[in-house]
């Protein structure tokens, strides 16, 4: 099943509105990779607000009939980040993800 994907300009909007009046969720898998990662919610956020997006990672998963949308800056204490996101009627994050100089995960 072909699921739609949301315009850039969706995208944008969502993230800015809901990391700005903080109404989004980290799901389960995430929290876990933040502890691990030592991430913290305003690094997400930073990351979120002034980071770009990476479209070539964006993914679609036709058992949850949705997208998920990848964005890649620098946390409070400049370490790079990728945050997956999904949106539906809240955003979500889905994972977070530690860079290196390169781009690459860590």
């Amino acid at each position: 099943m072909v699921v739609p994907k949301h315009s850039e300009s969706e995208i944008l909007e969502k993230v800015k509105i809901s990391i700005e009046t903080g109404s989004y969720i980290i799901l389960p898998h995430a929290r876990l990779r933040t502890k691990e990662r030592k991430v913290l919610p305003k690094d997400i956020e930073c990351a979120l607000l002034n980071g770009k997006r990476t479209k070539k990672r964006d993914r679609q998963d036709a058992l949850l009939k949705t997208w998920s949308y990848a964005f890649e800056g620098s946390t409070i204490d400049k370490r790079e980040l990728r945050v997956i996101v999904t949106i539906d009627d809240l955003l979500k994050i889905v994972t977070v993800v530690i860079l290196n100089e390169e781009g690459e995960d860590l």
